[in-house]
């Protein structure tokens, strides 16, 4: 099976051969079009040629006790042949897993999660596997094919807190690390020192070792915010 990203390179090559085909439409010797009819036509081409390619859009992250839904479009599994989308979340440790099932319309698969579904599952990191099933009565089982594995961050059920801080645990580790730092910098630097940094208890031995955790949050922060940040799509 050719993994997605060789996948996306491919599809990427023939958006570069189509455009190649046509180059009359693209431009001309003595007045090249100007950057965004160019890429406007790029474009096209290269949504022409990755048609029939999986779309995904499970969620990243979804708060307990609030209706969750997402729609994969899966031209190669369509429910007119059988084909049945399924999702199964694990998490880590002490939580059986959850297994549902999306409804199709051709090749469109729909999932619904509602409030009190959503509101049984674990607060915090699970990861969800996307799976197809048909059976077409075979003695052997029904045919079953693996469509990756999706990290979800499930956040804590409003209803039942009693109180709220809105920083993410990266931000809060954040935030103690540089208490720990003030804290141990004026204490001297001969010394161990032991911190409350997030959920755990961490010891200390020089400003450094405080240092490089900080280094290391605000890059996974930067991370995080980057991969929040809105993506706008142009259509020519």
């Amino acid at each position: 099976m050719v993994c997605a990203a060789q996948e996306v390179r491919k599809k990427l090559a023939e958006g570069v051969e189509n455009i190649k085909a046509a180059p009359g439409r693209l431009f001309h010797a003595r007045s090249p079009p100007p950057p965004r009819k160019f890429l406007a036509y790029f474009w096209r081409a290269l949504l022409g040629t990755i048609r029939g390619m999986s779309s995904s859009s499970e969620p990243k992250s979804f708060r307990s006790g609030e209706t969750v839904a997402w729609t994969r479009d899966l031209p190669q599994y369509s429910a007119d042949d059988g084909w049945v989308l399924k999702y199964r979340f694990f998490w880590p440790a002490g939580v059986s897993a959850v297994t549902v099932s999306a409804v199709g319309d051709g090749t469109v698969h729909s999932l619904s999660l509602s409030a009190a579904e959503t509101a049984l599952m674990q607060p915090g990191a699970a990861s969800i596997w996307a799976y197809v099933e048909r059976f077409i009565g075979s003695p052997s089982g029904p045919e079953r094919v693996d469509l990756g594995i999706t990290a979800v961050q499930i956040g804590t059920n409003l209803l039942n807190a009693g109180a709220l801080d809105p920083r993410s645990s990266n931000q809060r580790a954040l935030d103690d690390l540089r208490a720990a730092l003030a804290a141990y910098a004026s204490g001297g630097s001969a010394h161990v020192a032991e911190y409350q940094i997030g959920d755990r208890t961490m010891k200390f031995r020089s400003l450094r070792e405080i240092q490089d955790l900080i280094a290391h949050y605000e890059r996974e922060i930067r991370r995080a915010n980057f991969e929040a940040r809105p993506r706008v799509l142009y259509r020519g």
